[in-house]
């Protein structure tokens, strides 16, 4: 069965072979989601958060500049400072437009 056209585009037994997959699937440390519509769910889910500072954690980086740089990016934060930073961004490049 092939799984795509000459063109790129999906053959419906392709659709319907990748709609009967696993919508989830458990590798060790973790989950991976593969259904689209299963990732903007669990993307707008609030029991979920990022990895944020996590790795350098990890790494025991407990201190220094790219801690420091990398603790204000938009996507290490949650929340109201995520919102505010978020803001910001959208902000800027509608100004450019």
């Amino acid at each position: 069965m092939g799984l795509s056209s000459t063109n790129g585009c999906m053959t419906r037994p392709a659709k319907r072979y990748n709609a009967d997959l696993s919508r989830w699937t458990k590798p060790p440390g973790g989950f991976v989601v593969l259904r689209y519509r299963d990732v903007e769910a669990l993307a707008h889910n609030p029991r979920l958060a990022g990895v944020g500072l996590t790795i350098f954690d990890f790494l025991g980086v407990s201190a220094g500049p790219l801690r420091d740089w990398y603790s204000g990016l938009m996507f290490t934060n949650e929340g109201v400072a995520h919102h505010r930073l978020r803001h910001l961004v959208q902000k800027a490049s509608r100004h450019g437009r």
